[in-house]
């Protein structure tokens, strides 16, 4: 039996049309468009820009914070200096009867009080140094 040929080309608009919505949902339905994209990938800039630029909370006014090679080149520093200054203490006679040995030993205990305030200071994760202006 033959059809019409106006119900042919209506079977064959109605076949088109299911092909393109088909095809509709499979590539483009749910995407962003790409104008959103890179909005979004500015805004995520700015925000990190604005996060990098932003002073420490922590810090106060008119500090910098020192670099964590330089604070740990310090801690090494003082560690060592640390150990020296033991060494010299552990060195000392053990009678203490001589002006001398008492003021070379209060010296070294006073010295090595600042390195332990010092250390405790540099073994922090964050120092602030003082800027000079």
């Amino acid at each position: 039996m033959k059809r019409a040929p106006s119900m042919t080309a209506l079977d064959d608009l109605k076949k088109k049309k299911d092909d393109e919505l088909n095809d509709y949902h499979e590539k483009k339905k749910g995407k962003v468009p790409s104008y959103l994209l890179k909005r979004q990938h500015k805004w995520k800039q700015e925000e990190i820009n604005k996060v990098r630029n932003m002073p420490d909370p922590e810090m106060p006014p008119g500090h910098k914070v020192m670099a964590n090679e330089e604070r740990v080149k310090t801690l090494h520093m003082l560690q060592k200096s640390q150990k020296e200054y033991m060494n010299r203490l552990q060195a000392l006679p053990i009678r203490t009867d001589t002006l001398r040995v008492r003021t070379c030993k209060q010296e070294i205990e006073k010295k090595l009080s600042e390195i332990e305030e010092a250390i405790k200071i540099f073994s922090r994760s964050k120092v602030f140094i003082k800027v000079d202006e």
